[in-house]
């Protein structure tokens, strides 16, 4: 009859809007896990200043080498080639060269992370 045809129909259309639907929450709840864990990463990194050293320091030059920003070697060591290389990705996305690892900067790391899911 039509109307046993009408609700296999809608039966069938229920079924597809709930495999969206739970398509939609695993894809929420994937990006969830990665920028938790981006921020994370990135808040684990502090604020190093000038010289200073540590696993820290070593952990912002590998994030921004996996962002593109940083190419010398990841000595753990807040020099001139990592502040450059922060100054460089700040200026990219029209901050202040401040050279620093402040809150925005951390920001932008956390989304470029996530975009990458490095």
């Amino acid at each position: 009859t039509v109307h046993a045809q009408y609700i296999i129909l809608k039966n069938a259309e229920l079924q597809k809007i709930e495999a969206e639907k739970a398509l939609l929450i695993s894809e929420k709840n994937e990006w969830e896990h990665t920028y938790n864990a981006a921020n994370q990463k990135i808040s684990s990194l502090g604020s190093p200043k000038k010289w200073e050293i540590g696993t820290h320091v070593r952990e912002l030059q590998k994030t921004l080498k996996s962002t593109g920003y940083f190419r010398g070697k990841d000595t753990g060591i807040m020099g001139t080639t990592t502040i450059l290389a922060l100054k460089s990705l700040q200026r990219a996305h029209g901050l202040s060269a401040s050279g620093s690892l402040d809150d925005r900067t951390r920001e932008i790391l956390v989304e470029m992370l996530v975009e990458n899911k490095a």
